[in-house]
């Protein structure tokens, strides 16, 4: 039977928690999730040392979750952090994150936007 929009949502979903959860036991402190703008959704916002950290959740049961991040992804995330900055006032660094998911693995990255210039520019 194929997967429905709603399993996808609901699969999601549960990567998500177990996204919170592996971050909140490396000490990240809970701002939101889910959040939306016109532009799209950012998964997870979450804080450490004064950072805010806004994280894309993948998960794959067959190829890398993050090259599932395309530059037009990036793109949105980032029009959606402006939007959450002015909407909730906030002036302090931040960074875009990955968490993947791959079968039993989760791997995290930080400052996805540092991964993926220097990938493209090892590529170029």
């Amino acid at each position: 039977m194929p997967k429905t929009k709603g399993d996808s949502v609901r699969i999601g979903r549960q990567y998500e928690e177990i996204a919170l959860q592996y971050l909140a036991s490396k000490g990240f402190g809970f701002i939101a999730k889910n959040f939306h703008s016109r532009y799209g959704e950012i998964d997870l916002i979450m804080q450490k040392n004064g950072v805010l950290h806004f994280i894309e959740v993948k998960s794959s049961r067959s190829i890398n979750p993050l090259l599932k991040i395309t530059p037009a992804k990036l793109h949105k995330i980032i029009k959606t952090i402006y939007v959450f900055l002015a909407q909730y006032e906030y002036s302090c660094d931040f960074c875009i994150d990955a968490l993947a998911i791959y079968q039993d693995h989760v791997a995290f990255v930080e400052n996805v936007t540092l991964f993926f210039e220097n990938f493209t520019a090892y590529n170029t």
